[in-house]
């Protein structure tokens, strides 16, 4: 109880809990992965769908580039890494987006 892992991976285990390299989460978090859209806000629907509840297994491991990258990172660094991350992402994207005008 009073020591805590501080690493990413450690944290999803302690939080979700991880078994046989593998975390189950709600089957809804992967349909909007995988590029389906969903409604952000329930309120745009007039007859708003309830999210499914059905959990299904996600693999943790080193297929997963940023996985690999970060599951061993001390939380301390960890948000400072994944900004620059996604701060590289946008530029990507405005580079893709100012090329294809």
């Amino acid at each position: 109880p009073m020591c805590t892992a501080l690493t990413y991976e450690a944290l999803i285990d302690d939080l979700i809990g991880i078994r046989n390299g593998c975390i189950q989460i709600d089957e809804s978090l992967l349909k909007a992965d995988n590029g389906e859209t969903e409604t952000s806000s329930s309120m745009e629907d007039e007859n708003p769908k309830p999210k499914s509840r059905k959990k299904v297994p996600f693999h943790l491991n080193s297929n997963n580039d940023l996985y690999k990258e970060i599951r061993d990172e001390s939380i301390t660094v960890l948000m400072k890494k994944l900004n620059e991350k996604a701060r590289k992402l946008k530029q990507i994207r405005e580079q893709v987006n100012k090329s294809s005008e």
